[in-house]
């Protein structure tokens, strides 16, 4: 078992590029998450600010275009 994890030798090479992947694994999860509350605090406040516009009754045609 200690030979599978010494790596004949490379392992300080093999180990390190696990632990560099994991880490920009982790960090690609934590900043995307980050932007994605960003985006939706956003898209949160973007309807808050937009004005209110009535909506026309069910039955109005008058908004229809032509076709």
């Amino acid at each position: 078992m200690s030979a599978y994890f010494a790596m004949g030798g490379y392992a300080p090479y093999v180990w390190s590029c696990y632990a560099i992947a994991g880490v920009a694994l982790v960090a690609l999860a934590v900043l995307s998450w980050r932007r994605q509350r960003r985006t939706a605090a956003a898209v949160e406040r973007m309807k808050q600010d937009r004005p209110r516009r009535p909506r026309p009754p069910a039955g109005d045609q008058s908004q229809a275009v032509a076709g």
